[in-house]
């Protein structure tokens, strides 16, 4: 599984993605302004070498319904805070 799906379902599993449509790779608007939506991307990372670590980046962007801009914030904020309390997952390593 790529990371950035990994990372989706590590916050997922947190219960961290109520309410929000999630997507993968790009943004695609629905029209519906009440919506908010994350989007999980690959953002690149290191070299990947024979028994050796390497890093991988996931870039999260989260996108609040039209003029509801406290929410996303929050929602932001629970989500880094919860990041870094839970740093460590089976799934992604070191996060």
């Amino acid at each position: 599984m790529k990371m950035y799906k990994r990372v989706a379902e590590y916050l997922k599993d947190a219960g961290l993605l109520g309410g929000f449509e999630v997507q993968y790779l790009k943004w695609r608007d629905t029209k519906n302004k009440s919506s908010k939506f994350i989007v999980f991307r690959p953002n690149g990372g290191s070299i990947l070498k024979t028994d050796l670590g390497n890093e991988y980046y996931t870039l999260i962007d989260l996108i609040g319904a039209v003029n509801d801009i406290e929410t996303i914030d929050n929602d932001t904020s629970i989500i880094a805070d919860y990041i870094k309390n839970n740093p460590y997952t089976n799934s992604t390593g070191l996060i």
